[in-house]
């Protein structure tokens, strides 16, 4: 555990998981973070726009759990909580 401990300086695995997936967002064109609240994250996927291979793979692979999904004008929004 020490080696696990000594990688990760002091954050929880969820902390990390948070962490790559708020990246993911934030480095894919028409994804766009509007809220965080610890481990929920509220993602806004722009009109005209498809998620990209990663963002898809963190969904299906990861601890991912998809809390709400709507529209408003135009856009949709994506509520998961991440564990």
């Amino acid at each position: 555990m020490r080696i696990l401990e000594t990688l990760l300086g002091g954050q929880s695995l969820n902390d990390v998981r948070v962490s790559n997936f708020t990246e993911c967002v934030v480095e894919s064109p028409g994804l766009e973070l509007v809220d965080t609240d610890n481990s929920t994250l509220t993602i806004r996927i722009h009109p005209e726009t498809t998620a990209n291979a990663d963002f898809i793979r963190l969904l299906n692979f990861s601890r991912v759990s998809i809390r709400d999904l709507y529209t408003e004008d135009g856009s949709s929004y994506l509520i998961v909580t991440i564990s």
